[in-house]
């Protein structure tokens, strides 16, 4: 009896082996395509940012060019 209740754990202990190893492996997959997403995203973000910014920029140094033109 005592056998078996040792075969018993000795199979449930590998299964949630098993099922703690495939979470564990999952859990990781899930966070490298959420830091991937992330970087992507951060990419495009920057790269909206910096057109923005050099559009005002833009922007000012016409206004800045029309205002010369008014002052002379």
């Amino acid at each position: 009896m005592q056998r078996r209740f040792d075969q018993e754990m000795n199979a449930k202990k590998k299964h949630y082996d098993v099922e703690l190893e495939n979470l564990e492996k999952f859990q990781k997959q899930t966070i490298e395509k959420m830091e991937g997403d992330h970087h992507v995203k951060l990419k495009e973000e920057t790269k909206r940012i910096k057109f923005e910014q050099e559009r005002d920029l833009h922007r000012f140094q016409d206004q800045m060019k029309h205002k010369k033109k008014e002052v002379h």
